[in-house]
C-alpha cells in the first residue's frame, strides 16, 4: 500500500521541476512569441513584410558577429575588440561611400564596390593585427587574463 502511495506522489513532484526546466529552455521563445502577439495587436504595421525585412536587415550585423564570436569563445578566448573594429570599419566604409575620389568632395560617392572592399580590407587588417598580437607577442585574450587574475586573488 505504501509503495502505491509513493509512486502516485512522484509524478506530482516532477511536474514543477519539468515546468521549471521547460521555462529555462523555452522561456525566451515564449516571451518573444508573446511580445510579437502584443505588438501585432497594438500596431497594424508590425507584421508587415516591410517591417520584418527592416528588422532582419538591422540585426544582421549582430548575427554575423555572433557567428564569429562563437568560434572565438570555442577556442577559449574572448575578443573584446570586436565592437571597436566594427565601428572603425563602419566609419571607414561610410567615409568612402559619401566622398568622391576627386578631392574628397561630399555628395559624390565612390561606386558601392569600393566602400565594401575598403571595409573588408580594414576589418581583415585589424583582425590580423589582433591575431598577431595574440600569437606572436603573447597578448592574452580577456577571458584568460581574468581567469589568471582570479586564480591569483583566490
Amino acid at each position: 500500500m505504501e509503495d502505491q502511495i509513493k509512486t502516485a506522489a512522484q509524478p506530482r513532484r516532477m511536474i514543477p521541476a519539468r515546468i521549471g526546466r521547460d521555462a529555462q529552455r523555452y522561456g525566451i521563445l515564449i516571451a518573444l512569441a508573446l511580445l510579437c502577439i502584443v505588438l501585432s495587436i497594438v500596431s497594424e504595421n508590425f507584421l508587415t513584410s516591410r517591417n520584418i525585412i527592416n528588422v532582419l536587415r538591422q540585426t544582421s550585423i549582430n548575427g554575423i558577429l555572433a557567428i564569429g564570436m562563437t568560434f572565438v569563445i570555442l577556442t577559449r578566448g574572448i575578443d573584446l575588440s570586436v565592437g571597436s573594429v566594427v565601428a572603425l570599419v563602419g566609419v571607414v566604409s561610410a567615409s568612402f561611400a559619401t566622398t568622391s575620389a576627386a578631392g574628397f568632395i561630399p555628395g559624390a560617392p565612390y561606386m558601392p564596390l569600393i566602400p565594401i572592399a575598403v571595409g573588408l580590407i580594414t576589418g581583415t587588417a585589424m583582425g590580423a593585427l589582433s591575431g598577431i598580437a595574440v600569437a606572436r607577442f603573447a597578448v592574452r585574450p580577456s577571458s584568460r587574463r581574468l581567469a589568471c587574475c582570479r586564480r591569483r586573488a583566490g
